[in-house]
């Protein structure tokens, strides 16, 4: 039988991107590195490792990426200091996230557009200094008993969309050491 004739639901050309799944989490290898595409455990309390072994070699985790963490029953999460970026609705309605770690020595740089929206039982969240990009409604939904600190800025900085917070009651402290 001839593949090319054959009706499939992706294309021929596309192969599939290598994939391990590690302590209730799936990973995918991109650009050498890897990124937790998607939670699927079902603990109270997960750590993003710094590393993960894909294809027999262990891998920086330096993306969380779309969708990985929405809806999930997660109350709390360390992200590890070797994520760069947060993804566009990571933890998208994370109704029963009470507590968003960074480590001391975080290298995250961005958090996505809505990547926070909806997680109305955190308290607070601190930004890494590092963090020079946030997208629009970044925090939306979250009220006015949570709050939001931010590293050593005193403003947003240039690279922060003009609407990261956006329908966002949160306090807002800057400069937080």
């Amino acid at each position: 039988m001839d593949p090319e004739s054959t009706n499939h639901a992706f294309p021929i050309c596309c192969v599939p991107i290598c994939c391990v799944e590690i302590d209730g989490a799936q990973y995918v290898l991109e650009n050498g590195a890897a990124t937790l595409a998607r939670y699927i455990g079902d603990a109270d309390t997960f750590n993003v490792p710094q590393t993960v072994m894909i294809s027999g070699t262990n891998r920086h985790v330096t993306t969380i990426g779309v969708f990985a963490f929405s809806r999930c029953n997660l109350k709390n999460v360390t992200i590890s200091d070797y994520v760069k970026s947060i993804d566009e609705y990571a933890f998208l309605a994370c109704e029963e996230l009470a507590s968003v770690t960074f480590a001391t020595d975080s290298l995250l740089e961005s958090i996505g557009y809505m990547a926070f929206r909806s997680c109305t039982i955190v308290t607070s969240i601190t930004i890494p200094a590092g963090v020079t990009t946030i997208g629009a409604s970044a925090f939306s939904g979250w009220n006015n008993i949570q709050t939001i600190r931010i590293q050593t800025h005193t403003d947003a900085p240039a690279g922060w969309d003009s609407s990261w917070n956006v329908a966002c009651l949160a306090q807002i402290v800057w400069g937080v050491a």
